[in-house]
């Protein structure tokens, strides 16, 4: 996509013809990646066959610049911990400006979390369970309750919640706080309901690689922009993520793993790959978020159950100030 609109943000005076366009950005990513893009016509689609022509606006404005392909050449050049941190923010900022345009981060309205379980097995057949005397229910945000399952032994943590409570939106503001500070863990957000769109093996056949490997490959898609990585570049990979980063019992990076129930397509390899990167990975912590009833998902069984919390009056009176605030200012000029 990064090469296709550097092709397109390249000044015209005349109509571009979409097949020359498809032989430039397959000649650019060639360079960079080992997709293999294609390009040509569908002939059963039931309509004449035909060229299509982009014509340029009247105004040409550049919005995207040729610098998407040499970040990626540039890339190329770091370590994997660099590259996967630069691939990490290039990633928030993608999703800021699209899917997740609309979604407000307000500190004002980030509702507070209760560690449940920190010191026995979580039950997932209720919607809450009973304090213990283990486990005090105390109120915080997210970024506290994850550090508190850090030592001793990290802790893989999931989050719970119903529809609008805010699971996606506490995952998000808290990928830009590991962001911002160098010293944090590396945050790797994956969108599940994404496994729902990887190729079925069909009756018979063995499972496709990319129904058993989704994490890893999406990791490599979205982060390290390509779907294979040199022997040495592997090695890296995994290194980086089997070992502490030497920060305390910090661990080396938060696998954020949004919206398991959004899963609708059978679990059974995406269940085996969390399971061999709990094993595989013991410097990776894992934080899954999903709604209520979950039963019968035996592999989050040990997981620390953290609670989002409804928001409480003063927060959602806080909120209403600071928008009205903000609506005063902007009548006002």
């Amino acid at each position: 996509m990064q090469c296709l609109l550097a092709e397109l943000d390249v000044p015209q005076r005349e109509p571009v013809n979409i097949h020359h366009l498809g032989e430039r950005v397959y000649a650019a990513l060639s360079t960079v990646n080992h997709q293999t893009p294609w390009h040509g016509q569908l002939d059963t689609c039931g309509v004449p066959k035909g060229t299509f022509l982009l014509h340029p606006r009247p105004i040409f404005q550049q919005t995207v610049s040729l610098s998407g392909i040499q970040d990626l050449q540039a890339d190329k050049k770091s370590g994997i911990a660099d590259r996967l941190r630069h691939g990490s923010r290039r990633r928030y900022d993608l999703l800021k400006a699209g899917r997740f345009q609309f979604l407000d981060i307000s500190e004002l309205i980030l509702t507070g979390v209760s560690l449940q379980y920190i010191n026995s097995y979580v039950r997932l057949d209720a919607p809450k369970e009973p304090e213990t005397a283990d486990a005090p229910d105390k109120q915080q945000t997210l970024l506290p309750t994850l550090e508190n399952l850090w030592s001793p032994g990290l802790r893989h943590a999931l989050v719970m919640g119903n529809d609008g409570m805010g699971k996606t939106v506490s995952c998000v503001h808290l990928w830009r706080q590991l962001l911002d500070d160098p010293g944090a863990p590396l945050p790797l957000y994956v969108s599940l309901n994404e496994y729902n769109a990887v190729p079925s093996a069909k009756d018979g056949e063995p499972a496709t690689e990319e129904e058993k490997h989704f994490i890893r490959n999406y990791l490599l898609q979205h982060y390290l922009k390509t779907f294979r990585l040199e022997p040495d570049d592997e090695a890296a990979f995994w290194q980086f993520l089997e070992q502490p980063s030497g920060a305390g019992a910090q661990p080396s990076a938060l696998l954020f793993l949004d919206g398991l129930n959004e899963v609708t397509r059978d679990k059974g390899w995406l269940e085996k790959e969390v399971r061999d990167l709990r094993e595989r990975c013991p410097a990776l912590q894992l934080v899954v978020t999903t709604r209520y009833d979950l039963r019968g998902f035996t592999f989050l069984h040990d997981f620390a159950r953290i609670d989002l919390l409804d928001l409480t009056d003063e927060q959602k009176e806080a909120f209403l100030r600071d928008a009205a605030r903000k609506m005063e200012q902007q009548v006002r000029r």
